[in-house]
């Protein structure tokens, strides 16, 4: 399980580098896919887990997605 959860991290890097880059649909694609990984090893209450749903939300409304980042941000609510 520690190599799936190391994948996760640097999938979620690369997310950070491209909203760094301000590809956020790039991010929103990294980010959800380390998300996938981390919601099949953690709680859903994990720190990790709540983060990078945060970090999701934030990217689908710098992308201009304000809807789906209400949905995504109101789904963490509901499974903690």
């Amino acid at each position: 399980m520690p190599g799936f959860l190391a994948i996760s991290n640097t999938t979620r890097n690369i997310g950070f580098c491209e909203m760094e880059k301000a590809n956020f649909k790039g991010a929103i694609h990294y980010l959800e896919d380390a998300l996938k990984i981390q919601q099949n090893l953690l709680e859903p209450s994990s720190a990790a887990v709540i983060s990078t749903i945060e970090i999701i939300a934030y990217s689908y409304l710098k992308y201009g997605g304000i809807d789906k980042a209400l949905r995504v941000s109101s789904a963490r609510e509901v499974e903690v």
